[in-house]
């Protein structure tokens, strides 16, 4: 079975953060592996920890804040899945 990693910039999470990742969490594909990227995060660092729990997420950071742009770079020098995508922190997917 192919391996997806999806790449998932973050600045600062909101509450609906959660949502975003329940969602990646609740794909019906479970080849997954999320990479949650922190941009030098403020606020919120705990909402993030809270996923380091599973298996499929890893959490890396940045050294200093540079945007999604840089986040997501860091994020594919981290892979080695089959396929990649990306996903926004204020994003939902539907399960399929």
């Amino acid at each position: 079975m192919k391996s997806v990693t999806i790449i998932v910039p973050v600045h600062n999470p909101s509450i609906e953060f959660e949502e975003t990742v329940g969602s990646l969490l609740n794909q019906c594909y479970r080849n997954t592996n999320i990479l949650l990227i922190d941009d030098c995060s403020t606020i919120g660092l705990e909402i993030l920890s809270q996923y380091s729990q599973y298996d499929n997420v890893q959490i890396l950071k940045t050294e200093k804040n540079g945007g999604g742009g840089v986040a997501r770079n860091i994020g594919l020098r981290h892979c080695s899945s089959d396929y990649i995508s990306f996903c926004d922190s204020d994003d939902v997917w539907p399960t399929d």
